[in-house]
């Protein structure tokens, strides 16, 4: 009772400054899920069975159902001749009112079709997950042992918990100046060469050359002394918040006897969407509405930082249904990761009668974007939140542990096995070009997303190798 009281306070706490002028979105365009794995309202609450399968799924599903019937593609000619369905899922850092703020700001981006013409014919629907900082900072102090929350214990240890996290950053502090150094210096390299898209490998430039970017290393001295101080705790805490983000994550997807029992909830929100989409799509990429009549449709999966770890599980739990394209945007899961997960998944999409062969595409900023990322008031590290994640918050123990989303170690690390040609292309942009994405959370702003569902195998041709690639003006 103290939870769900707790819970609903929360939530609504935090949607309350829009939920009193701006209504939510539609329910057909996004499914909200509690940290702990479970659906929830937009007032903070768990709904009960039938609630959620009317309300909840079975909204998603008319609204996916309404956008086939009503598709017409002499609306949108030679841009998009089927329609398309986009299941996009957040990253971290993102509370439940981010998420449905983000969901707003690409239905606002659909009327304007000019402009955004790949998002305006597509449809969208939101898995937005809890990924909140200050949550998961709370849970790992006060509520998370041993994987459950606990009431008891873990009010109890917090202190202790809190204690060890502090003398964990004054002990591991050169461990962390060593990894800022490094950082900085890659973040005033000014890097020579182009965009570079390659649908094969990543290959190493052998000719590139590297620039002191001098306003960068004069700005990065300014406010040293404070970087100096607070990087030991960005380690230390910043680990213990990054563990329970992706304890969340997992979550999203949990089997029965995964999640903690709760009303009738015995599986992941996420698993429970998914499970009632798959009745409806079918394998030749088409959906059924029902008897023998079913519409063409394209389902375009997309893991948006964080947001790679739950599509890595979907992929593991429901291989059997057929994504036209899965998008990584600056993905925060390892290289090992995509390995084990999206690899056996294109193995078992290929080309057939039927469908054409499932596209990977993986978008990444510059290197030297990456690592000399600024959020103001620059007083903190710098970098991305790729960059926290290889330096402070994962144990790197082998080279595939570090996130794929970064450049830096797919040019390192990683080369596209054989057999996969056509399939997985590799995207980096230098900031240069107009709108060109160069920090970290560009990629799930609409405007840049529309540039990225316009890219096609065209823009990538096979045999050229790496090439220039930017948005040019219109």
């Amino acid at each position: 009772m103290a939870r769900g009281v707790l819970l609903g306070l929360g939530l609504c706490g935090v949607l309350a400054a829009g939920c009193a002028s701006v209504p939510p979105p539609p329910q057909r365009h996004y499914l909200l899920v509690h940290a702990d794995g479970y659906p929830l309202t937009t007032e903070g609450r768990l709904p009960d069975r039938e609630t959620f399968k009317r309300e909840q799924v079975g909204a998603i599903v008319a609204g996916i159902d309404d956008y086939v019937k009503g598709y017409d593609p002499h609306e949108w000619p030679g841009k998009r001749p089927r329609p398309q369905l986009v299941l996009f899922i957040h990253g971290g850092l993102s509370p439940h009112a981010k998420g449905l703020a983000r969901v707003q700001d690409f239905l606002d981006a659909q009327k304007d079709r000019r402009a955004n013409p790949e998002v305006a014919a597509s449809h969208f629907v939101f898995l937005n997950w809890d990924s909140d900082l200050w949550g998961s900072l709370v849970d790992d102090l006060c509520c998370i042992r041993q994987g459950d929350r606990s009431q008891l214990v873990g009010p109890l240890t917090a202190p202790f918990v809190g204690l060890a996290r502090a003398a964990e950053a004054v002990f591991l502090a050169p461990r962390a100046w060593y990894f800022q150094t490094q950082n900085a210096v890659d973040g005033f390299r000014e890097e020579a060469e182009r965009d570079q898209c390659n649908p094969l490998s990543v290959r190493r430039v052998e000719d590139e050359e590297e620039r002191l970017n001098v306003p960068a290393a004069a700005s990065f001295f300014a406010f040293y002394p404070l970087r100096l101080l607070s990087v030991p705790f960005i380690q230390s805490f910043g680990t213990s918040a990054w563990e329970m983000m992706k304890r969340r994550a997992a979550l999203v997807f949990a089997r029965e006897k995964a999640l903690p029992p709760r009303d009738w909830v015995k599986e992941g929100a996420g698993r429970l969407l998914v499970t009632a989409l798959r009745e409806r799509l079918r394998t030749s990429g088409a959906w059924w509405l029902g008897g023998t009549e079913q519409r063409d449709l394209d389902v375009v999966l997309v893991g948006f930082s964080m947001g790679a770890f739950v599509v890595n599980r979907l992929l593991q739990e429901f291989p059997e249904i057929h994504f036209a394209r899965i998008f990584y945007l600056g993905a925060a899961s390892s290289i090992g990761d995509f390995e084990a997960s999206v690899l056996p998944y294109l193995r078992q999409h290929r080309e057939t009668r039927e469908v054409k062969a499932t596209q990977f595409w993986s978008f990444s900023i510059a290197e030297a974007d990456e690592a000399g990322q600024i959020d103001p008031p620059d007083v903190y590290e710098r970098g991305s939140l790729l960059v926290w994640i290889d330096n402070y918050f994962e144990r790197i123990n082998a080279p595939t542990q570090r996130t794929f989303g970064r450049w830096r170690n797919l040019r390192l690390h990683f080369k596209t096995p054989e057999g996969f040609q056509g399939q997985i292309f590799l995207v980096k942009f230098d900031g240069r070009g107009w709108r060109d994405p160069s920090k970290h959370g560009d990629f799930d702003e609409p405007k840049t997303f529309d540039r990225l569902l316009r890219m096609r195998e065209a823009d990538c041709p096979e045999g050229r190798g790496l090439m220039p690639l930017r948005f040019p003006r219109r």
